[in-house]
């Protein structure tokens, strides 16, 4: 584990969990390299981390993404699928903070724009991955012309809501810039390559024909595939360019322990915009959670800040109160409570709720203590 960079994912969490809005977290020391990314999400520049990260080679430069096409947006995951090989090849950390803290900014933007504000500029381009992305077409399947404007962002829109459907479940309710949230998602949760860690076999049966053996190949399977994306071609991820789930999730617990966090994070907004509870997104969080809870409450306990656990604790609990899980929800509230040397309890008392109120009655409150341990 990097130490410097850890000092810097604990920072950008206190910025999330502490009150303080992030544009005003403060900065005890300069940030430089790889880090300068990890500053600007904690200012709330994600704009900023989107050009940067184009400008790296992280995202597809040129400001030609645009999330509501779906060939651009394939484009764009067959790029990221291979950057992050290539990281994990070499374990290059500089590029995999690059990739974290897209997918950090993603999904901040997305909450900024729907749940904490300020309000969503509409003047800039929402169906662009980057701020200097100002022409926003779709091209229609099949067809030869395409729209441009307000049309193609709605359309785009309601392209990256579609995706974000799981199980059968769709989005229940309107919400703003959806292909951020989108691509939060596929750099956080995919690239961790969630679902094949039970099975890592599981990738390869899908494509194996009946009656091939387990170490035949699908004839065509190694040919890559590529996507034309504006000017630009692209080559798409091929079966032998997916990711190892063990080899993934070995790198980021100790290159970027809090990445299992941020994921598990994604996959809980995921799941409050959906209709219905997604079993596939439960196995997801779940995964995550155990991860985070290893990592801040297990093997760096002594190294994470008591507010720091306690926020990993509370938020657990709250995500399993999204499935009705009550008994799991007050045992992490109760380790929570512990972190912080505290013990909280309903309490009944005689009183008076306001100034004019002359008789004192039964009134409800929190009652809270400090341990020893506070």
């Amino acid at each position: 584990m990097s130490g410097e960079v850890w000092e810097w994912e604990l920072r950008l969490l206190r910025a999330t969990i502490g009150g303080e809005p992030l544009a005003t977290a403060r900065i005890d020391s300069p940030a430089d390299g790889h880090n300068a990314l990890l500053q600007l999400a904690i200012e709330g520049k994600y704009r900023e981390i989107f050009d940067l990260a184009t400008e790296a080679g992280i995202l597809i430069s040129g400001g030609a993404v645009r999330v509501g096409d779906p060939a651009a947006f394939e484009a764009l995951e067959g790029h990221l699928i291979s950057t992050w090989s290539t990281a994990l090849q070499f374990e290059d950390l500089g590029c995999a903070v690059k990739l974290f803290a897209v997918g950090v900014a993603a999904l901040l933007l997305f909450v900024q724009a729907n749940v904490t504000g300020p309000e969503h500029d509409t003047s800039q381009p929402q169906c662009s991955l980057v701020q200097n992305g100002a022409q926003c077409e779709h091209h229609l399947p099949g067809k030869a012309s395409s729209v441009s404007g307000p049309a193609a962002c709605a359309s785009n829109e309601r392209w990256a809501e579609r995706q974000l459907a799981v199980d059968s479940e769709d989005l229940f309710a309107k919400c703003q810039l959806p292909q951020y949230l989108l691509l939060a998602r596929r750099v956080l949760v995919d690239l961790l390559q969630l679902n094949r860690r039970a099975s890592a076999q599981a990738a390869l049966k899908q494509v194996q024909s009946p009656g091939l053996a387990e170490d035949e190949e699908v004839e065509g399977s190694k040919e890559s595939r590529t996507i034309q994306c504006g000017e630009s071609e692209y080559q798409l991820a091929t079966l032998e360019e997916m990711i190892d789930p063990s080899r993934a999730k070995s790198f980021v617990e100790s290159a970027l322990p809090s990445w299992f966090w941020w994921a598990a994070r994604a996959v809980a907004i995921h799941q409050r915009l959906l209709s219905r509870k997604s079993a596939t997104l439960r196995t997801e969080l779940v995964a995550l959670t155990d991860d985070t809870m290893k990592i801040f409450n297990v093997t760096n306990r002594e190294r994470v800040p008591p507010v720091v656990r306690a926020a990993a604790l509370l938020e657990a609990g709250l995500w399993e109160l999204q499935y009705r899980h009550i008994e799991a929800a007050k045992a992490f509230l109760s380790h929570a409570e512990a972190a912080l040397g505290l013990v909280v309890d309903l309490s009944g008392a005689m009183g008076v709720r306001t100034a004019h109120q002359q008789e004192a009655k039964a009134q409800l409150f929190v009652k809270v203590q400090h341990t020893h341990e506070a």
